[in-house]
């Protein structure tokens, strides 16, 4: 009940000062580079077709997935078609070259080039025999070629077969219980500890060599089998049935509709462009019940099934398509997105809420000036004023010395999001507001005024809170709000130390150690947060560029790795308490002072979670 009334406020405290202190509405903003800007948003996605969170609020108000999908979805029908022997064709692996048969190197991404096989039979389609389950096919790579010598394995460790690959090989399973395990994929653990992965695939696999030598992989698999993967990955497995059974017509329809419309080898990838889909071990019982009481149902619009977009939360209403993409679509219309009493049905969900930190105009002079599709000379002004009919961003308009541009909404998002410094933080929707220090009071470090405040101190408006003196500067070495989140409490005196609480922190004074780095220091939330929890070890033998770290038996890598060495290491987020987790659609690594997270399938948007808030919350304090 605390999230839907948390969820609920935040919806309709935005919702009530979207027309206040903003600049979205009131035509350009002159450039001035030292002229402060946040934006203020709702929803994560492009707010076209139908909202997850939303689905699952309509689920909990009674609504059936068919009457969901109608919800979402304008002018179609929802028909039966026989899909059992329909393959689609997903990209799960690309430009990964297999370490060499002179081992001069070793995989591209660190990992062997090895597909095992599980459960049953299996052949290398024309080249190989039958090898019963636990066989494998190791990939070598010829340097300076693009040739791979190809060797089949029985479970004894017996060579069945061995040759030189030029185009291409399929693996193909002889039952139904056949999986493979593709080795080179890079994802994290399905649990900490757990030593599985979401590398395990049903159906068969065509590997490909690309021109330059490197590797493509396709898993071909029946659309029923593909949903299975699918499914509890888009949206979280024990959400109400119904909500699941409209994700699964939505899932397949948007499959169906790219069958044989995608590259010249696949239909659909694994990422969030098309769909995330993690294979075998991301199946769950829940979301599979809803495959397959949906098996067959396709969403049609005039009999041919629909580009069934889907998003995560937007808001109390949709968007049209064309407000975000190229083309108007008759099945893709704004509609309201509201219960009877005026509370948008994706209330419950995170995204109700979110800010930026406080930045410079120059900021957005600079990410735009970075490339020739943005650059506009001297920037001049950028207007935010042209908005669809949820009040979302529809387009920008830049003006510059040199010219004059209008980019999309969504195109705006992802260049504030891809060029902009991560300390700014994201852009989770295109629909914002920009909030101006000159129309409304910002989130922002300005000296307290206000009687009573503690001399010295300084106060942020939003939370009525400040930074006490005796953190103040380490709060401002350590990178402010980019790093800590605005004050969320006095400071107060807990176990006998003073403490202050802030949205990704708590700073704590330590005055035995006075005269040493450790006056100050940050408590352990990620550990508080996580008691309880037994997360087990990682191998110690960790792959080329991961970091382990045998006080707490975990490694970090990829980005979660350049993350923390290049926002303060062990200082700033502890030791690692788990490995990385696949968690409700984001990729999560505890540590013991915070705790990293990326949307799956973003590696490049890891960003440190507002532990400090979590807590208070669970504490009944915020």
């Amino acid at each position: 009940m605390r999230s839907y009334l948390v969820g609920a406020a935040l919806a309709l405290a935005f919702a009530a000062s979207a027309g206040l202190g903003n600049a979205s509405a009131g035509g350009a903003i002159p450039y001035d580079p030292n002229l402060v800007l946040r934006f203020d948003g709702i929803g994560n996605g492009h707010g076209v077709g139908m909202s997850q969170w939303g689905a699952y609020g309509r689920a909990l108000d009674g609504q059936t997935a068919e009457e969901i999908v109608n919800a979402y979805y304008s002018d179609v029908a929802i028909e039966t078609r026989d899909l059992s022997q329909q393959e689609l064709r997903v990209l799960i692996l690309d430009d990964y070259r297999a370490p060499a048969i002179d081992d001069s190197y070793a995989g591209s991404n660190g990992l062997p080039g090895l597909i095992s096989a599980r459960g049953g039979p299996w052949e290398i389609a024309g080249l190989c025999p039958p090898i019963e389950a636990g066989g494998w096919v190791e990939l070598q790579s010829y340097p300076g070629e693009d040739k791979y010598l190809v060797q089949a394995f029985n479970s004894g460790r017996l060579r069945v077969c061995q040759f030189d690959m030029r185009r291409w090989i399929r693996l193909r399973p002889l039952s139904e219980s056949t999986t493979f395990k593709v080795w080179p994929k890079d994802t994290p653990q399905t649990s900490p500890g757990s030593g599985a992965y979401f590398d395990l695939y049903r159906g068969g696999l065509r590997v490909i060599v690309r021109p330059g030598g490197t590797l493509r992989a396709i898993n071909e698999v029946n659309v029923e089998q593909y949903l299975r993967g699918v499914v509890p990955v888009e949206v979280v497995h024990d959400w109400p049935l119904e909500a699941l059974r409209a994700q699964a017509m939505a899932a397949r329809t948007f499959a169906v509709s790219r069958i044989a419309r995608g590259g010249v080898d696949w239909d659909v990838d694994d990422t969030p462009f098309s769909q995330v889909y993690m294979g075998v071990n991301a199946e769950e019982p829940e979301t599979d019940l809803a495959v397959f009481t949906t098996a067959g149902q396709v969403i049609t619009h005039n009999g041919a099934p629909i580009n069934a977009l889907y998003f995560s939360s937007f808001g109390a209403r949709t968007e049209n398509s064309e407000d975000v993409f190229s083309a108007a679509q008759p099945w893709l219309r704004s509609r309201p997105d509201v219960d009877a009493g005026g509370l948008p049905y994706d209330a419950l969900g995170p995204w109700t809420g979110w800010s930026t930190s406080e930045f410079a105009m120059s900021h957005l002079a600079t990410a735009l000036a970075a490339r020739s599709n943005t650059d506009v000379g001297q920037l001049r002004s950028i207007d935010f004023s042209d908005r669809s009919e949820s009040g979302a961003l529809r387009r920008v308009t830049i003006i510059g010395e040199d010219r004059q541009i209008t980019v999309a909404g969504e195109f705006f998002v992802q260049v504030f999001n891809v060029r902009t410094p991560r300390e700014l933080g994201l852009l989770f929707s295109h629909n914002f507001e920009v909030v101006t220090p000159g129309r409304t009071t910002p989130v922002a470090l300005i000296p307290g005024p206000d009687p009573g405040i503690e001399e010295g101190s300084f106060y942020y408006p939003q939370t009525g809170r400040t930074v006490s003196p005796q953190f103040l500067d380490f709060f401002r070495d350590g990178g402010g709000i980019a790093t800590y989140g605005v004050p969320l409490t006095t400071p107060r005196n807990e176990g006998g130390k003073l403490v202050q609480y802030f949205e990704k922190a708590r700073l704590e004074l330590n005055p035995e150690l006075a005269g040493t780095p450790y006056l100050i220091t940050l408590g352990l939330l990620g550990s508080e947060l996580t008691a309880g929890v037994s997360f087990s070890p990682d191998p110690a033998n960790t792959a080329q560029g991961d970091a382990f770290f045998p006080e707490t038996g975990h490694s970090v890598r990829g980005a979660m790795l350049d993350y923390f060495r290049s926002n303060g290491g062990i200082d700033r987020f502890g030791f690692p308490i788990s490995g990385q987790i696949a968690q409700g659609g984001l990729i999560v690594q505890h540590f013991q002072r915070a705790r990293l997270e990326h949307p799956a399938g973003f590696p490049d948007q890891v960003a440190a979670a507002n532990v400090g808030s979590e807590l208070l919350q669970g504490l009944g304090r915020l």
